[in-house]
């Protein structure tokens, strides 16, 4: 197979100004070949005015806004944005994006350019991160070593049964993602997300 366009997800609730400073982190990328949806799973009115008005303005046709008919439990709207996207959307990868993350400076395109390489691979990327619960705040980050680095699922498997929960471990928040890997998925379980934490499994 061969990568054509991106998917990217940003499932949010009640938290309009970071997934407003998710979409701009994405759209600021400026990508051809990368689509965006934000799911608004919002149940506070204010949040839903804000987050549909900014959406509306932007008129990009590479984006677009999603909202389920009834608010749901975090697994059922990820599953629900997951299956509507599989129906209405075009693209051979996906990823999820969560409206407390965003994306770098060119980090997009850099994460293209190995999907490019490795189309039928699930490609599993780490994130820096702000830990705030004990002040002063702390920056986490990690530095890319340039390289990219096959690691098998049954070595990964065997790791998580050992509860040794590596940072390779795909979970849907640090991957991209082949269609026919979620395809295949829900074709088996006719779900993507079952569990209570759709961000840290799938």
């Amino acid at each position: 197979m061969q990568f054509k366009k991106l998917l990217i997800v940003i499932p949010s609730r009640n938290r309009s100004d970071l997934a407003i400073n998710a979409i701009n982190s994405v759209l600021d990328q400026n990508l051809d070949n990368v689509q965006l949806v934000v799911s608004d799973n919002s149940t506070e009115n204010e949040e839903v005015k804000k987050l549909s008005q900014f959406c509306g303005e932007l008129s990009n046709p590479k984006f677009s806004r999603i909202r389920p008919e009834k608010p749901l439990s975090m697994t059922e709207h990820w599953d629900w944005a997951m299956k509507h996207c599989l129906q209405s959307y075009d693209f051979t990868h996906v990823l999820f994006l969560t409206d407390r993350m965003i994306f770098k400076n060119n980090a997009v395109n850099e994460l293209l350019d190995i999907v490019q390489v490795f189309p039928e691979d699930m490609i599993v990327y780490t994130w820096d991160s702000i830990d705030e619960t004990n002040p002063p705040p702390k920056l986490y980050q990690y530095n890319w070593s340039g390289k990219v680095f096959r690691i098998l699922s049954d070595h990964l498997i065997a790791e998580s049964a050992k509860i040794n929960f590596v940072t390779a471990l795909p979970k849907m928040l640090n991957s991209c993602i082949p269609r026919f890997v979620v395809e295949e998925v829900l074709k088996k379980y006719n779900n993507v997300f079952s569990s209570i934490a759709p961000d840290y499994n799938f």
